[in-house]
């Protein structure tokens, strides 16, 4: 999916696809599809109630394919809970 980037007022986009020019593939990636991607966001974050709502536009622990980004999934956890600022 490629989603367009949040605003704002909407929240945060703290990773996002690298320009037009510089997005390579393992195999094949069509050039309207690496313009489609330049700049969209990857990861989204949003305050939801007392907490945030992080999204991520594809399954990150998939097959474990791409190093890093378990780390990712762990830092959106514990640090969304460390920010949140609910305290036991």
């Amino acid at each position: 999916a490629i989603y367009s980037p949040l605003t704002r007022d909407q929240g945060e986009n703290p990773l996002y696809f690298a320009p037009k020019d510089e997005i390579v593939g393992g195999g094949l990636i069509w050039e309207d599809n690496k313009a489609r991607l330049a700049y969209k966001p990857f990861a989204m974050v949003a305050k939801k109630g007392r907490g945030f709502a992080i999204g991520f536009n594809a399954d990150i622990t998939y097959r474990a394919h791409t190093d890093g980004l378990d780390e990712l999934l762990l830092n959106a956890i514990l640090q969304s809970s460390a920010r949140s600022g609910k305290s036991n």
